[in-house]
């Protein structure tokens, strides 16, 4: 994971250590039902960061049913896109004379944006896959820790149509997810009845892990 998010944890410091207290915080109030632990790390991660505040609506999200957890995350992101275009034209307006090189610094990002996001984006293509995978077998919603993990690691959509377009929300809200993403997919390999199978998908975890690696830093 550190070195997954060498270059944006170097830079960013204080986002990823309020961010690993925002895992501890959900976690706790979510699957251990501690408050009093909750409590303490979310005044820590808040503390630390105040930008980690757009993790936090996920406690109130969680609670959406899992069949339609990504619909309602994809409708959302069109919201939080449609109010950033807005600010970005403002912002055009304002700046007068200027307004035209702002824009193609804008247009220039947006492919790097898609360069760079394409691999997280299937990433949670791959979560979801899974979970309707595991869906058709079992009784899911049962298990506390699966579901967290599911619901935490595709709210990273949310962020998505923004994150193509800047680049500081695709580092801190959905390439630092990546924690989430192998968490869930390795937690969900518990599933698996034979070891035959279990080993196969870890070898395809890791070959993935290996691409997205050279993918970010060789590319």
């Amino acid at each position: 994971y550190l070195l997954f998010q060498y270059i944006p944890l170097s830079n960013q410091i204080r986002y990823f250590v309020a961010f690993s207290f925002f895992l501890i915080a959900s976690y706790t109030y979510i699957v251990e039902k501690n408050m009093l632990v909750f409590c303490f790390f979310l005044v820590l991660s808040l503390l630390s960061h105040i930008g980690i505040l757009l993790m936090y609506p996920f406690l109130l999200m969680r609670k959406i049913d899992s069949t339609v957890f990504l619909r309602k995350c994809l409708s959302y992101s069109l919201i939080i896109a449609i109010l950033f275009f807005v600010i970005y034209r403002v912002g055009v307006i304002l700046l007068g004379q200027f307004s035209s090189y702002f824009e193609n610094e804008m247009l220039s990002t947006i492919a790097g944006g898609v360069f760079n996001i394409s691999v997280l984006i299937f990433w949670l293509f791959v979560i979801y896959w899974r979970h309707k995978h595991l869906m058709n077998k079992y009784d899911l919603e049962a298990d506390q820790r699966y579901i967290y993990l599911y619901k935490l690691s595709l709210y990273a959509t949310i962020f998505v149509p923004t994150g193509v377009i800047v680049q500081i929300v695709s580092h801190r809200y959905i390439a630092s997810s990546f924690i989430i993403w192998a968490t869930y997919l390795l937690y969900s390999f518990m599933y698996e009845n034979t070891l035959r199978r279990k080993f196969f998908l870890v070898s395809l975890f890791l070959a993935f892990l290996t691409f997205s690696l050279l993918y970010f830093f060789v590319l």
